[in-house]
């Protein structure tokens, strides 16, 4: 069995994130591979699951934020 210990989280603006839980302190967590989670439903009624790798623009150089 994997020793993976998994983190679900919802941030400030309310997307819902989930990762690898590699250091947990009182003011932060930090994550591996972390991913926003999208659910939607479909046309046939079903539950449409999405994840997408998380990326903050924030930390990017001006000019990686444009490529």
């Amino acid at each position: 069995m994997s020793d993976i210990n998994l983190k679900i989280l919802v941030d400030h603006v309310g997307r819902t994130i989930i990762g690898e839980l590699v250091e947990d302190t009182d003011s932060t967590y930090v994550l591996k591979n972390a991913a926003t989670i999208y659910v939607q439903p479909n046309e046939s009624g079903q539950l449409q699951v999405q994840t997408i790798p998380l990326f903050f623009k924030e930390f990017l150089t001006l000019d990686g934020r444009e490529s």
